[in-house]
């Protein structure tokens, strides 16, 4: 009996160490990151029958269990994951604000000094050193686009690194998580299926880390390990194996890297396989690639497509003028322009080409585009940036009879020929770099063309007709080919119905002519001969458009005359300063254009950091649901402490008072 008692003792000892020990590391690792406190779990020894009932037998200690449940860690590895992408997507927005929130040396700040420089110009046009200020404005403007794309080229090269970094770190928390599965399933096959809860716990903090950066989803195995997948279930550990992730050039935009899953075949050959950014939506991962897509790469298309409109429309606007030599103007800007490529598939001759400008301009996207001849002179045009659906489109035929031209999304692309049907083009005309690429194409103060050409009409003093002929449109643009110089004269064929044109003795060669009837135009290319005479037909030749009037007879002539340039002429330098302030971009200004600009980077960290607020309450919250349960609270760790200490205490006497009676009992035999 005393031995009995005394192993009831001994038994409870154990169990009051057990306890004790068990708090104490609890208490120990109060404040250890991914710590589950641990439970001493205890079974009642099985009885001894002793025929008249069965007399119990001490305590069993069972295990330590940790307090773990996994609904909330997969909540909270969730919440975490989230909070990543926010906190990720928060950060590089800041960045980006910081760079284009400088209100002094903004593109609005340096298109309104160069609106000035061109003003004063207007109001001198013969000063050269008025003229050379201008320049100098415009070299400030292409200094600030060239600066700003650079910068924001910087911000696109760290978000590379970021990635290389987030997926190195990937895949050593991979080999981590498949190490400590192995480790695990060791453990408990040599303890007779005991947690190790160390271990555990270092698996799970693993796998937070990981969700924190790639957003993984856990399933449980049998045997006691876990399998880890990513994005639309790619295996990142699988047991007491992992998988390596690796970044590599985008096969649309080398200059950023997208991440690849890699895979190895029995022969040791390594293939990578790229993740859709649309899969890894979540962690840092994650945060890097909408930051990307949603901000960075659309809003420094945003600002090439300012500047290409800008270069392109104050070229057109210079080139519509007369320098201070008195020749047609050219272009104040160099603006990069698409890259053609045609399909290695295409069996038609057909050449393509494409410009920025035309009659779309204002709607220009900077996309790339693939255009794919349908047949019948249309094409279906896929815009490969976005993805979105394919349109149909129609080409319109050069008015010279050879080719055609498509204008669309602010491109003009010109088709020498109809190609087979099914041959396709890639343009390449993605305006990401067009501030990086915009410079000055003009360095001599008398390039600005500040006058407007001028000309007049006159009858022929022989004639015997009632024709007349009126100049409708000096000052005129000049989008395409030469100004008119010189004296043009039209001569009426027989019958009155034709007119050929030929240059006079001074000026260039014969210019073309359009002829526009109720809104269709052809153009009798040089020599224009065989024109035809139509009332209410507006004639362009070279930039001056007229019309005729009355009914001219056969040997009748017109003359048009280009007018002697005048120095003090400003009506083209207003032009171009108008052209500063003009709704060109859609509804906009090119002020109103950046300031939008501007804004949607602002908007973009002001709701991610007003979002990435929100995930961190939420993580909180979940944290301490989780805490609830895997936490160690001191207070009840205390009280723990003192049952323990009085369960030891309680049990020694337990031993003590089986001494006694062990004593007693030798006493009586003695």
């Amino acid at each position: 009996m005393a031995q009995s008692l005394i192993d009831i003792g001994k038994s409870g000892l154990t169990a009051a160490q057990y306890g004790l020990s068990t708090t104490g590391n609890n208490i120990s690792n109060a404040s250890t990151a991914g710590y589950s406190r641990e439970v001493v779990e205890y079974a009642e020894a099985n009885g001894q029958n002793l025929g008249a009932g069965y007399l119990g037998r001490g305590v069993n200690v069972v295990t330590v269990q940790r307090q773990y449940a996994d609904y909330l860690n997969q909540q909270l590895n969730k919440a975490i994951a989230q909070g990543g992408t926010l906190s990720t997507y928060n950060t590089q927005a800041q960045q980006l604000n910081t760079i284009v929130s400088d209100p002094t040396a903004g593109i609005t700040t340096q298109l309104t000094t160069l609106n000035t420089g061109l003003s004063t110009v207007a109001n001198n046009p013969q000063d050269t050193a008025a003229r050379q200020a201008a320049i100098g404005n415009m070299q400030s403007l292409v200094s600030q686009f060239n600066e700003m794309t650079s910068e924001f080229n910087d911000v696109r090269q760290n978000v590379n690194t970021q990635l290389v970094s987030a997926v190195s770190q990937v895949n050593q928390l991979s080999a981590q998580i498949a190490s400590l599965n192995k480790q695990i399933v060791i453990s408990q096959g040599t303890s007779n299926g005991q947690a190790p809860n160390q271990l555990l716990d270092q698996r799970d903090a693993a796998v937070t880390q990981l969700s924190q950066l790639v957003g993984a989803t856990t399933t449980n195995n049998a045997d006691g390990s876990i399998n880890v997948q990513i994005g639309n279930g790619q295996s990142l550990v699988n047991g007491q194996f992992s998988y390596n992730l690796t970044t590599t050039p985008s096969a649309t935009d080398t200059s950023e890297l997208e991440v690849a899953y890699q895979v190895t075949n029995s022969s040791g050959v390594t293939t990578n396989i790229p993740l859709a950014e649309s899969t890894l939506s979540t962690g840092t991962i994650g945060g890097l690639f909408q930051f990307r897509s949603q901000t960075l790469d659309p809003q420094e298309r945003a600002l090439g497509n300012i500047a290409v409109t800008m270069g392109t429309l104050m070229n057109q606007q210079n080139e519509a003028g007369v320098t201070l030599t008195g020749a047609q103007g050219g272009a104040l800007f160099n603006v990069a322009q698409p890259a053609v490529t045609p399909g290695t598939a295409n069996t038609g001759a057909a050449t393509v080409s494409a410009i920025y400008g035309g009659s779309t301009l204002s709607q220009l996207t900077g996309d790339n585009y693939t255009l794919t001849y349908a047949g019948g002179g249309n094409y279906t045009l896929q815009d490969t940036t976005t993805n979105a659906a394919p349109v149909t489109i129609a080409a319109t035929p050069n008015t010279t009879g050879t080719g055609s031209t498509i204008n669309v999304d602010g491109l003009q692309i010109a088709i020498s020929t109809n190609p087979a049907v099914g041959d396709s083009f890639q343009i390449q005309s993605d305006t990401r770099s067009a501030g990086a690429t915009l410079s000055v194409a003009v360095s001599q103060a008398s390039d600005i063309a500040a006058g407007s050409p001028q000309a007049t009409a006159a009858s022929g003093t022989a004639n015997t007709g009632s024709g007349a002929l009126t100049v409708t449109s000096p000052p005129a643009q000049y989008y395409t080919g030469a100004m008119m110089q010189g004296v043009v004269t039209a001569t009426v064929n027989a019958g009155g119905t034709t007119m050929d044109f030929t240059q006079g003795t001074t000026g260039d060669a014969t210019p073309d002519v359009t002829v526009t009837v109720n809104g269709v135009s052809t153009t009798y290319p040089a020599p224009p001969t065989n024109v035809p005479i139509t009332a209410g037909a507006t004639y362009n030749v070279g930039g001056v458009t007229f019309t005729m009037a009355g009914t001219p007879a056969a040997g009748d002539t017109y003359t048009l005359t280009a007018q002697p340039f005048g120095p003090s002429d400003n009506t083209n330098a207003l032009a171009m300063a108008n052209v500063l302030q003009a709704k060109t971009m859609g509804n906009q200004t090119f002020a109103g254009a950046y300031s939008t600009f501007v804004g949607a980077i602002g908007d973009a960290e002001s709701t991610t950091n007003t979002a990435n607020q929100a995930q961190t309450t939420l993580v909180s919250q979940v944290t301490q649901a989780q805490q609830s349960v895997s936490g160690v609270n001191l207070d009840e760790e205390a009280t723990n402490m003192m049952t323990y200490e009085q369960m030891y205490q309680a049990n020694s006497k337990v031993i003590q008072a089986a001494g006694t009676i062990f004593d007693a009992i030798i006493g009586i035999q003695n």
